[in-house]
Order: structure tokens, then sequence, then C-alpha cells
């Protein structure tokens, strides 16, 4: 019974999660990739084109000259372009240089970049935040991030204090609800 009762609670959840959701009204021109507006904005298909329309579907403007798009977070979308990745702000404007290898969006003020082989993270004015140090990062949530540095998994915080000392052997990729599930070999 608490198992059933636990599913309802979830579906109820995501339902109330979708219903917040605002969506352009739909125009035959584009097809649409996300089906939300988020910072204003959706990210639409025209002709194989990347541009952004409005709650309206109308046209604010477009990224075409990019090989990627992604959609907008704390006001910011990652875009790509011959292999590298950078930032765009919600007017189109590159705001944040095309020099990543990998880029993924903003979460909690804080966007995953990698060069080479190391990671870190950036602010949302471009500033390095975190040194590229880690083998491998996830984002963050909850005011940590898993972090990957010599096979070993831990968490960090925005400061770049370690918080949970990397230690095991996979990691469960954020904390939700205050907890997060890892793995270790004994």
């Amino acid at each position: 019974m608490k198992l059933l009762i636990a599913i309802l609670i979830g579906v109820f959840s995501m339902g109330q999660a979708w219903a917040w959701c605002e969506q352009p009204k739909l125009n035959d021109n584009y097809v649409f990739i996300d089906g939300c507006l988020i910072d204003g904005l959706t990210r639409v298909l025209k002709d194989n084109k990347w541009a952004f329309v409005d709650k309206e579907g109308e046209f604010v403007f477009s990224a075409s000259q990019y090989d990627e798009v992604s959609f907008f977070s704390d006001g910011l979308a990652e875009v790509k372009k011959d292999d590298k990745y950078g930032f765009i702000d919600t007017s189109g404007k590159l705001v944040i240089p095309l020099q990543y290898d990998k880029t993924i969006g903003f979460s909690e003020g804080l966007a995953e970049v990698r060069i080479g082989n190391k990671f870190g993270f950036i602010g949302t004015k471009g500033q390095m935040v975190i040194d590229l140090q880690y083998d491998d990062v996830w984002s963050f949530s909850e005011g940590l991030a898993a972090v990957e540095k010599n096979g070993k998994w831990g968490f960090l915080d925005k400061a770049d204090n370690v918080v949970i000392k990397p230690q095991f052997d996979e990691d469960s990729y954020f904390f939700e609800w205050g907890v997060a599930t890892v793995k270790k070999r004994w």
C-alpha cells in the first residue's frame, strides 16, 4: 500500500510540474523542439536551421550559424559550432565564447565545461569558478555536484570545497531531497 501511495504521489507531482509549463502558440512554420518556454523562449527548427520564438510563436532571433543549440537556463543557451561550445543570451548574442570542448547548461548558476580531458565549472559571466581539474563532473543539485578524480567520485560545493571526498566507485549524479545514492566496492 505504501508503494502505491508513493507512486501516486510521484505521478501527481509530475503532473503538477507539467501544469506550470508555459507553451508557445503553435505555428506551422516551425518544428518545435522544446515544448516549454524557458526564459520566455523556446528553440525551433525551420528549414533545418535553428531559431528561437516567444510565447506567441513569433520569431525572436536566428541561431542558424550554430550546429547545435540547447534550451535556455539562467538566461543562457549552450551553442556549438565547429566542435566548440559557448553560450548565447536571450537576444542571441554570443556572451561566452566558443572555446570549450563540451559544456552542459547552467544549473544553480554554474555550467559544466570541459577542455581536453579535464572538467570544471563556469559562472554566468563566463568566469572560471571551479578550475578544470576533475576527470568528470555532474551538474549542481541542492548546492552540490558529483565529481570524479582518479577514478573515485565525491561531492563538492559551489566554492570548490570538498564536502564528501572522492571515495566512491560510482556516483548518483545529483542530490535530491538531501540524499544521493553511491556505490563503493569493498
